[in-house]
């Protein structure tokens, strides 16, 4: 099935009216514009008519494609012309087809959103409308520097989208890219706006997971934990573990050549918190090869079969399981674990064991759901 396009008739009626404008004198506008409006018009109508048709997804899909491409390069054609065109007469002309073609580009997009390629570098006026968008968040941004969050810290998350805009101009800017950019602005931007003072450590836990991965937010994390390396309570170990717990999706990338802000900044934090100045263990009493749980030995013996059984240790022997966990681990009450008493309980099937067993097993399943797989 061939579905009609009115593609053509709109290129030929904007070339036309291209000719026609390069007599204008003045501010006014070309006959030309009213019946190019027409068009748009009527091919949106028809558009409607024909992606309700019966016609099959994948002719839907290419029919979608097509105008979509050929109307972006249609609209950057037409922006190549207006610095021939020096009369405010003619720029506004141009400026009134770029605004026709985007509105068609947009009705596409909001009424063909199945098959719109939103991975489809937009039109050079798209990216300059957006520019203006994003340069009065990053205003905003800019002036927000001295409400608790380090000033620092939002210059670079500035730098860095200027910098990404500037080179997505060359090599073209997506629809995903920039929704992905208002995204992120939007959230930093609610966060500096909360009533209470926005925090440093609360804007990273954003640009983190948002997976901002330039070399100046991980620069700049470096000697932020550096910095407070030093400080009482492990500050560096909590602040880690809440980096820990944040699942960043690789395919998010700020920036696509660079390695994920996860892959960069945790193998590094893991380094700062096991030193012997913010060792986590340092807490717990003891040897320096033993830490203390929190569960009963019968608990924690169950624990450990449950893993055995379930293939989490390479050794098969259980003997060597057990003397293992009860040389580096210390029970709820006792500070040593016989082996007695932890073999016993090893093979015990006490059901009040398994149900706080299983309670926290069930904690744990509901964990990974809400960190790795959030819906």
């Amino acid at each position: 099935m061939l579905l009609k396009s009115e593609l053509l008739d709109i290129e030929n009626l904007i070339l036309l009216a291209l000719q026609d404008a390069a007599g204008i004198a003045g501010p006014t506008l070309p006959p030309d514009l009213f019946r190019l409006r027409n068009l748009c018009e009527k091919a949106m109508n028809n558009w409607t008519t024909r992606i309700f048709s019966a016609a099959k997804d994948h002719v839907i899909s290419r029919y979608v494609l097509f105008h979509q491409a050929g109307i972006t390069q249609l609209s950057d054609r037409v922006d190549r012309a207006n610095p021939a065109l020096p009369a405010a007469g003619k720029s506004l002309f141009i400026q009134e087809i770029l605004a026709e073609l985007e509105q068609l580009l947009q009705f596409l997009r909001q009424r063909c959103y199945r098959f719109f390629d939103l991975d489809y570098h937009v039109s050079a006026y798209t990216v300059r409308q957006e520019k203006l968008v994003i340069a009065a968040y990053l205003d905003q941004i800019a002036a927000s520097a001295t409400r608790g969050a380090a000033p620092e810290l939002l210059s670079l998350l500035c730098a860095d989208v200027e910098d990404y805009l500037a080179d997505g101009q060359v090599s073209g800017l997506s629809y995903r890219r920039l929704a992905k950019i208002d995204g992120l602005l939007t959230l930093v931007l609610d966060e500096l706006n909360r009533g209470d003072a926005a925090t440093t450590e609360r804007l990273v836990r954003i640009l983190f997971k948002r997976n901002l991965n330039s070399h100046r937010f991980a620069n700049w994390l470096r000697r932020h934990y550096q910095n407070r390396a030093g400080e009482p309570e492990n500050w560096i170990a909590r602040e880690a573990d809440a980096l820990f717990d944040i699942h960043v999706n690789p395919d998010d990338r700020f920036i696509r050549e660079l390695p994920s802000i996860d892959e960069q900044i945790l193998p590094w934090l893991r380094l700062q918190v096991t030193d012997a100045a913010t060792d986590p263990l340092a807490a717990y009493p003891g040897t320096d090869e033993q830490m203390r749980l929190v569960l009963s030995v019968p608990q924690f013996a169950m624990f450990v079969r449950v893993f055995h059984k379930n293939g989490c240790f390479p050794e098969q022997n259980a003997a060597a399981i057990m003397r293992f966990f009860i040389r580096h681990f210390t029970s709820k009450k006792q500070g040593r674990i016989s082996i007695k008493s932890f073999n016993h309980a090893f093979y015990s099937k006490d059901q009040l064991t398994a149900a706080v067993v299983l309670d926290y097993l069930q904690r744990m399943v509901a964990y990974v759901h809400k960190v790795y797989f959030p819906k």
